[in-house]
């Protein structure tokens, strides 16, 4: 149901963790952006580079010639605008259709799967800010 939601607006969940984690707190380095999405650089680094060619993020020099700082850009941060709007739009409708309480427990279980998978349980969707239907 996320990802429909999302999808309107051009993005995937993926996407949208990097543009909420940006909007929150920027300029980031790939490296922190990856810290804050729970992903490793790599595959973020993939991501980005799309994002850049979508014109929803830039990255500006750092203090260190070498290091990249990412941002959004304008139209990086009007998309996130809309995509939260959608992402808050479907947590009502599964929090209505399911209720608060059952989805709770579903996001419980679902981290306590992740840690038996061996992900570190703070840096997992079920973990992050962004996978609760409730937050942002």
């Amino acid at each position: 149901m996320y990802d429909a939601a999302l999808a309107e607006h051009g993005v995937s969940i993926v996407t949208y963790a990097v543009l909420s984690a940006l909007s929150r707190e920027a300029p980031l380095t790939l490296s922190a952006l990856a810290d804050r999405v729970g992903t490793d650089r790599t595959t973020l680094s993939r991501t980005v580079e799309r994002m850049r060619a979508a014109d929803l993020v830039c990255a500006t020099c750092g203090d260190d010639r070498r290091e990249r700082r990412l941002s959004l850009t304008e139209h990086g941060r009007t998309t996130v605008a809309a995509a939260r709007e959608a992402w808050r739009a479907t947590a009502q409708q599964l929090e209505a259709q399911y209720g608060e309480e059952r989805l709770e427990a579903l996001h419980a279980l679902l981290a306590d799967l992740e840690e038996v998978a061996g992900a570190d349980p703070g840096d997992t969707p079920c973990a992050a800010d962004e996978a609760r239907p409730h937050s942002d």
